[in-house]
């Protein structure tokens, strides 16, 4: 019982049934995107306005490495304008919630010149999210 000048109880600090969890992808190679679908994506139950994405390894300056919304596996389903294009190391936020499902990360366009400029390797990719559900659907580029 509290007394007066007593705190309240603290709130929780999730909103996920199963707490807050990383899915953790590692070792990508992306290829450019601008002509066939080569995107990562990854859909998962969340209840957040948005999620947390941080990818490791983007070349700098980046100039092709989007993250973006999406809304199913098959195909990109957001607007350019939702993409943000990340820091390597820098948690960025996407949008989720009633809109949007999961999170896209995708190479649209050539990272430099030659043959290997058309694909860029990713060390990681960290998605973190309060969970709702063990459930999680994922697409791995070719």
């Amino acid at each position: 019982m509290s007394g007066a000048g007593s705190p309240a109880p603290a709130a929780p600090t999730t909103t996920g049934a199963l707490g807050d969890v990383t899915l953790l992808i590692t070792d990508l190679r992306f290829v450019n995107s601008e002509e066939s679908d080569n995107a990562f994506r990854a859909l998962v139950d969340s209840p957040v306005p948005d999620l947390t994405v941080k990818v490791t390894g983007v070349p700098t300056p980046n100039r092709v490495i989007l993250v973006c919304p999406v809304n199913e596996l098959a195909q990109r389903s957001a607007p350019a304008s939702a993409c943000v294009t990340p820091e390597s190391g820098v948690a960025t936020r996407v949008p989720h919630g009633p809109l949007y499902k999961g999170v896209e990360v995708v190479q649209v366009g050539v990272s430099g010149a030659g043959p290997g400029g058309n694909s860029t390797a990713i060390g990681e990719i960290a998605i973190t999210y309060p969970a709702t559900s063990r459930n999680v659907q994922f697409r791995l580029p070719p």
